[in-house]
């Protein structure tokens, strides 16, 4: 067992992603979710704000203020920078919550997760102060979120679309049977967007304005026009410009980045032993993360794959959804957790 029944421990849940970080309480549900965003002052090394007051300044600060996001493609790459702003989280929940005693962390990670990302995890949340540590692929966190039933030998086919990174996987009698996990995701649109108008436009715009874009008439289809105003830099003069851009130029920004989630879905259903293939046949393909908010999505999907495909209930959400079910049952979930410690 994880723990005796007489004395349960505080559960707490843990997503970080690359663009924002979920925190899930026992009993309390969802309590945190801020970007993953951090400014510090150069100059003197110290903290200007966390999370979404942070994200408001990127794109506003002088040279000397670095923003960073410490998240990429699902996984730590700034040490530090991640120290500082979970402990920052958590400070925040036990202010709001009271304080954790003989807590219990479960914490989503990407598949193919290397050893040495596995052990930054660890390090950060040990660092606040909670000693029993446990992951979970987050794959299989967002299967367990739509109520999937993974731990029956029965297929499941989700697809996990990030800010930063994508997870494919075929899952079945609590493993993964076939997957594909891959460092991209609706971030690498932004780019693409960015890219796009910089080429066509001869126009410079921002992240952020690229994921307004994104969020508003983005789409994998090519369907009815719709139309948005977008400032910009003047390449030529380096005075603001405003354009008009259309869901049809978006679409032509991301074909390539779409095309690039069907062909590894196409790859993990041609790695799925037959069987569990029939199963997906008859269930369908589950779309979940915040990428898979994409216009024409799981059309795209579907006619490629000829398997119906569905799009998650508040699909951003699913991987914590997951994480909270588990905790309240980890005796029933114990063999597809691992301790960290």
């Amino acid at each position: 067992m994880f723990f005796s029944n007489l004395f349960k421990p505080q559960g707490i849940g843990i997503d970080i992603g690359t663009d924002k970080i979920v925190i899930y309480l026992d009993k309390k549900g969802v309590v945190l979710n801020e970007p993953t965003v951090i400014s510090i002052n150069t100059k003197n090394n110290q903290v200007i704000a966390i999370g979404q007051k942070a994200k408001e300044m990127i794109g506003r600060v002088p040279s000397y203020i670095d923003i960073i996001k410490p998240i990429e493609n699902g996984v730590i790459s700034n040490f530090e920078a991640t120290e500082k702003m979970i402990d920052y989280f958590m400070k925040k929940i036990r202010r709001d919550y009271g304080n954790f005693l003989n807590s219990q962390a479960l914490i989503s990670i990407p598949l193919d997760i290397t050893e040495v990302e596995r052990k930054a995890v660890d390090d950060v949340i040990l660092a606040t102060g909670i000693k029993n540590i446990y992951t979970i692929d987050k794959c299989i966190a967002t299967a367990i979120g739509n109520r999937l039933k993974i731990l029956d030998s029965i297929g499941n086919f989700v697809v996990e679309f990030g800010a930063g990174r994508t997870e494919i996987a075929t899952i079945s009698t609590g493993g993964i049977m076939a997957y594909k996990s891959i460092p991209f995701g609706s971030k690498s649109m932004d780019q693409n967007i960015i890219s796009y108008i910089r080429d066509k436009f001869s126009i410079l715009i921002g992240e952020t304005t690229a994921e307004n874009i994104k969020k508003n008439i983005g789409t994998a289809i090519e369907n009815k026009e719709k139309r948005i105003k977008v400032k910009g830099r003047d390449l030529a003069t380096g005075m603001p410009k405003e354009i008009i851009v259309t869901n049809i130029d978006i679409s032509n920004a991301i074909d390539k980045s779409i095309d690039t989630i069907v062909a590894n879905i196409e790859f993990v259903l041609e790695a799925t032993p037959p069987e569990i293939l029939n199963d997906i046949y008859e269930k369908g393909i589950i779309l979940s993360g915040g990428g898979s908010l994409i216009d024409g999505l799981k059309e795209k999907i579907a006619k490629q794959t000829k398997i119906t495909t569905y799009t998650a209930d508040d699909p951003s959400m699913s991987s914590i959804r997951g994480i909270g079910i588990v905790l309240g049952d980890m005796n029933k979930y114990k063999d597809i957790c691992t301790k960290m410690n």
